[in-house]
């Protein structure tokens, strides 16, 4: 049953999502076709490539969350992942994005030891998608912090930014499916990137909070997991 209404609601957000940029992408085409001036149809061409990469984007977060909603409620199978390592890696994939915007990405906290029970993959996505919103709503010159703090019962996982604040009253519903906060319409975004986190953090019987990020001003994300027992029978990741 689980499987099946998520499912029907993946379909249903698909159907209602891809409509609007295919058509766009139809109506630029058509566009483009129209025109005999070779500057113009590079500059068609252009928005069409821009559109493409947008639609492609909010295709993959929904099959991530598709894949968050699967692992919150039927896999049961877990392993022990290191999460200092997990992050230094996502970083580390991340650190070219960073440099093209010219943003400041750091690290702080241990290399390796902090082990928590879950799945690799999810948990994966998870920090990449806290990551990628920090980095795209980040402007130019800013700074991203990547933070771990290993507990003797919990892994606190922070990612803080310096970007534009999110307003008190909106703080709630950046969780919610498909939601953007107004003003940031030039941001290619699918709205779904922290939806996907709360879906991977419930599956881990984790928290996430938001709060305001470095010296007070933009975003924060605050992600805490239980720690792995000492003596496990699980195998490594």
């Amino acid at each position: 049953a689980a499987l099946l209404q998520a499912r029907r609601r993946f379909l249903a957000d698909a159907a209602h999502q891809i409509r609007t940029p295919l058509a766009v992408l139809g109506t630029q085409a058509e566009y483009g076709g129209r025109q005999e001036d070779p500057e113009e149809m590079r500059r068609t061409f252009g928005s069409m490539l821009n559109s493409i990469r947008g639609t492609r984007h909010m295709a993959n977060q929904m099959l991530s969350l598709a894949r968050a909603e699967q692992v919150n409620g039927l896999v049961r199978e877990r392993s022990r992942v290191d999460l200092a390592e997990l992050a230094l890696e996502v970083a580390g994939d991340f650190a070219v994005l960073a440099v093209n915007k010219s943003i400041d990405l750091a690290y702080d906290g241990p290399r390796s030891g902090a082990f928590v029970e879950g799945n690799g993959t999810m948990l994966r996505e998870m920090i990449s998608n806290v990551l990628d919103n920090a980095l795209r709503y980040t402007p130019k010159g800013g700074h991203v912090i990547l933070s771990l703090t290993p507990e003797p019962d919990q892994a606190i996982l922070s990612v803080s930014d310096n970007r534009p604040g999110i307003p008190q009253a909106e703080v709630e519903r950046v969780f919610q499916r498909f939601y953007r906060i107004l003003g940031t319409g030039d941001v290619e975004g699918s709205g779904l990137g922290l939806c996907i986190v709360r879906e991977i953090v419930n599956a881990h019987g984790g928290s996430i909070h938001l709060a305001p990020g470095i010296e007070d001003r933009g975003v924060s994300v605050h992600i805490t997991l239980p720690c792995a027992p000492t003596h496990s029978s699980l195998k490594a990741d």
